[in-house]
């Protein structure tokens, strides 16, 4: 019998930690996330962003 209980309570342990990590880990889903999401992708598309990154892979070469 005391084998069973400690197998129930390793996996209630188990369990919580999952639900923790689960809950801690989930992508935000309130409407300003989304602009904001919407928005760092635009900037890295952005042509300035790219001539930034140009000129700093030039830099790192020289």
């Amino acid at each position: 019998m005391s084998a069973l209980v400690f197998l129930g309570v390793a996996l209630l342990v188990s369990l919580v930690g999952i639900a923790i990590m689960a809950l801690r880990a989930r992508q935000p889903t309130s409407l300003e996330s989304g602009i904001d999401a919407f928005k760092r992708e635009m900037d890295a598309l952005s042509p300035e962003q790219e001539a930034r990154r140009q000129a700093h892979r030039d830099a790192r070469r020289r």
